[in-house]
């Protein structure tokens, strides 16, 4: 196995396999992009072909071209191996069936006999082809989406596996089974079956659409989250959609996998679905890998346009570009491609930017001034508040202003005011969860000092990164860090007061002597960094504020002006002198 990976390295350049999932700059004897792994504004990731290694300065995600993809794709390693492989031209051996083939691997062989089994039950069922082919699914694209037919009997899979040597546990966790008073039974009966796959083509799950729909048993049926499938994180149809979403720069998004199924096979490759739930971060996140621009494909019902809503909110926090697709009242895409492939096409070229589809759906739906001012604030401002052009934000809010013949500036401070309520909302909420964590680590007696620390203070640069009150989150969680050490905590507040006060040896102390010895050396370096940015911040902000006032009264504070100018000249220093550092790092 090591033969092989050392094979894959000689033969792959980190670039252009990384070039092929990020816009990759050539910067000298490396080369930078905007980091995939967190959001960001400024260029901080770096690739070094010399070494085969990557490294983002703003999250600290490092490795080399294994890890990489590992982390892009959500592939453990022998993933990753395999589609590198694939790629290099490399056969990877694969181990036998022994006793210790891991738990992952035995449930990816349960789900590929369950595939076939499937599959071949399709081809016997005429009742299942004949739907298909109603629906408008081609044979070749049965095939090439290995669709397949669960019979109407409770066990016929469980007798199948059983025959072929899998396991009733395995069988169990990979959700293909289900008991009941000791009674076993098949997940799926009596449904179509679409196996859902992962980057490397494994099959990690099912969706089955029941043939004949019941109050009693759900349309579609979805397999539990397992070892190897999470729903929350997983995108139908990506693992062939992936290439076509980098190549035309934008994801088709729709709601069900007939959709997708037809709009790939109307020619529109990079279209993906959702695997039975909401659109979830993971989701928008996962897609922002490929791609910065998103169209979305919902039903054009109630349900659906509400659902593609607050998925553009999701996508704009991303900072994403987002449409929506009008699609004719009633219909979902798979109704729109078997009537007209030429006309889905066309729905899709001509998708409006999400806020103007929003804007076009209240005036169409509200006529009462009242309750279109009320939709716009409920569905349009969440939209608007999370777009990062400040340009773009202001076209909006112009249209808006021009269709309720309400002032522009008022309409800009209602924008406003909901994003302060909306910031103060999400920090709340992530401070929440990171006591939730830091408690849990306090709590267990088996996490060494040294690892308490250490996971405080990646605490610590969350809390710096979202929180709109970064210094006094650093408090907050400096005091949690005196209950596992006091003495490293008095430490630590004392640096920061000597720090405040413009002592480079209480700086360089922190840096390298207290944290260092603490086994936290990867966080330290950017603790310094944020803390003497965030004071900095705080003061230029402050004195913003005090000149913009004076400055309305026609008397402009020279005093403040005059600090304004040298705190951002210090804060400009160090930004440039830590961008120097990292230069320096790599070119060494």
């Amino acid at each position: 196995m090591s033969s092989d990976v050392e094979r894959i390295k000689e033969l792959l350049n980190i670039a252009d396999v990384v070039g092929e999932y990020v816009d990759l700059k050539p910067a000298g004897s490396y080369y930078k992009a905007n980091c995939p792994f967190h959001k960001e504004k400024t260029p901080s990731f770096i690739v070094t072909p010399d070494r085969g290694t990557y490294r983002c300065f703003g999250c600290g995600a490092s490795g080399d071209v294994f890890s990489f993809v590992q982390e892009f794709e959500g592939l453990d390693f022998k993933g990753a191996l395999r589609l590198l492989g694939s790629r290099a031209g490399v056969e990877i051996k694969e181990r036998g069936d022994g006793a210790f083939k891991k738990k992952r691997d035995r449930l990816f062989v349960a789900t590929e006999k369950a595939t076939e089994f499937f599959e071949e039950s399709l081809i016997n069922s005429k009742n299942a082809l004949k739907y298909l082919r109603e629906r408008g699914v081609l044979e070749k694209t049965q095939k090439e989406w290995r669709l397949g037919y669960a019979p109407a009997q409770w066990r016929a899979l469980y007798e199948n596996l059983l025959g072929g040597g899998v396991t009733e546990t395995d069988m169990k966790e990979a959700g293909l089974i289900k008991m009941k008073e000791n009674k076993t039974y098949d997940t799926f009966r009596d449904r179509l079956i679409f196996p859902i796959f992962d980057a490397s083509d494994n099959i990690i799950a099912f969706s089955g659409r029941a043939l004949n729909p019941t109050d009693k048993a759900p349309k579609y049926l979805n397999s539990p989250d397992t070892e190897i499938f999470n729903k929350s994180e997983v995108l139908y149809g990506l693992n062939k959609a992936g290439r076509s979403i980098r190549r035309t720069g934008y994801a088709v998004l729709v709601e069900g996998q007939f959709d997708m199924i037809m709009s790939q096979q109307a020619g529109v490759e990079n279209t993906v679905a959702l695997s039975g739930t909401s659109v979830t971060d993971e989701h928008i996140k996962r897609l922002k890998r490929f791609a910065k621009n998103i169209l979305l494909a919902f039903d054009s019902d109630e349900a659906g346009i509400h659902s593609a809503y607050k998925t553009a909110a999701l996508a704009f926090k991303e900072g994403m570009d987002v449409k929506i697709a009008r699609l004719p009242k009633d219909k979902d895409p798979a109704d729109c491609i078997r009537e007209n492939r030429s006309e889905w096409k066309r729905i899709l070229t001509d998708a409006p930017h999400a806020v103007l589809h929003t804007l076009n759906y209240i005036k169409e739906t509200f006529s009462e001034k009242r309750k279109r001012i009320n939709a716009i604030h409920e569905f349009t401002f969440p939209m608007i508040s999370l777009i990062e052009s400040e340009m773009d934000q202001s076209y909006f809010i112009g249209i808006i202003a021009d269709e309720l013949n309400i002032p522009f500036e008022n309409v800009r401070a209602d924008v406003e005011r909901y994003s302060s309520r909306n910031l103060t909302e999400r920090t709340t909420h992530t401070d929440r969860r990171d006591f939730k964590e830091i408690d849990h680590l306090l709590d267990r007696s088996d996490v060494p000092r040294v690892e308490k620390i250490t996971n405080l203070a990646a605490v610590l640069l969350r809390w710096l990164e979202n929180s709109s009150q970064a210094v006094y989150s650093a408090g907050l969680l400096r005091s949690q860090i005196d209950s596992v050490d006091p003495d490293f905590a008095e430490k630590i507040s004392k640096r920061e007061e000597e720090m405040e006060g413009g002592s480079e040896t209480a700086e360089m102390e922190l840096r390298y002597g207290i944290l260092d010895t603490s086994g936290v050396v990867s966080y330290s370096d950017e603790l310094v960094f944020r803390f003497k940015t965030a004071r900095l911040e705080e003061k230029i902000e402050d004195l913003q504020k005090k000149i913009k006032e004076t400055n309305e009264n026609e008397d402009i504070d020279q005093e403040a002006l005059s600090e304004y100018q040298q705190y951002s000249r210090e804060l400009h220093d160090i930004r440039a002198s830590r961008s120097e550092g990292e230069a320096r790092y790599i070119t060494e």
